[in-house]
């Protein structure tokens, strides 16, 4: 983690201290590709779509940007840092882990479907979340455009490796109680700590609780429908009580 990144989250006002959640919107990129190619006249849907508007590449893209939409705003709920429950540290760069671990989560349910059909949705979800990023770098800590590149190379850096390895977890033959211990495992060592490095009170409650999150969504995603995932819709699984949480 970058520590400069992170001691300037902790010395900045309260307002830049976490991910700050995307704001609302009325209607999706989806809703607004469908809107354009039926709802409009149809000299002007056919002038769009002689330029490339609708086509599938098009359609992937508004599908990533709703997607990371859905990540950055769950991702920004309070209870992966409230103490009780996640008991993560509210500061930017775990927020940022928050996201990019919810674009893993939509990223194991996109795998089901023929590569084709998502890898331009998937590379337009993360292209959205490097963006925002260094807006962030550039807006929340002066950063300029040297520092900017440096600080996200080793952002991305750091969730590559912890990506692979929660696959490596996931994708493992071992059994159930196996695989959520190396899950948890992955989640403790890479994100709960603090803005020196060290661990985290109550960490390994925590991680506990957050690798039953982690599964829940991915067991709830498994059987979403194709056509919703292809289109950026997620709906996001509840949240573990504390009980389970102690229990796995």
């Amino acid at each position: 983690m970058p520590r400069l990144l992170a001691t300037a989250a902790n010395t900045r006002q309260p307002e830049v201290k976490g991910w700050v959640a995307p704001s609302p919107r009325d209607s999706t990129l989806i809703e607004e590709l469908h809107r354009l190619e039926h709802e409009i006249p149809w000299w002007k849907s056919a002038i769009l779509r002689a330029a490339g508007t609708f086509s599938d590449a098009q359609r992937q893209a508004a599908a990533g940007g709703d997607m990371y939409f859905l990540c950055g705003k769950q991702a920004a709920l309070p209870e992966f840092c409230d103490p009780k429950l996640g008991g993560l540290d509210d500061r930017y760069y775990v927020r940022y882990q928050l996201t990019v671990l919810h674009c893993w989560i939509c990223h194991v349910r996109l795998r089901q479907e023929p590569k084709a059909a998502y890898e331009l949705l998937f590379k337009e979800m993360m292209e959205k979340v490097w963006a925002q990023t260094e807006l962030d770098l550039s807006g929340k800590f002066d950063m300029g455009f040297l520092q900017i590149s440096k600080y996200l190379k080793e952002m991305q850096f750091g969730w590559h490796g912890t990506a692979r390895a929660l696959d490596a977890a996931l994708e493992s033959n071992a059994q159930e109680d196996e695989i959520r211990a190396e899950l948890q495992s992955v989640l403790q060592r890479n994100m709960y700590t603090d803005a020196e490095g060290d661990a985290l009170p109550g960490a390994e409650a925590g991680a506990a609780w957050l690798t039953e999150y982690v599964l829940t969504q991915i067991n709830k995603h498994r059987n979403a429908e194709s056509a919703d995932v292809l289109n950026g819709i997620v709906q996001w699984g509840g949240m573990p009580v504390v009980e389970e949480a102690k229990a796995s």
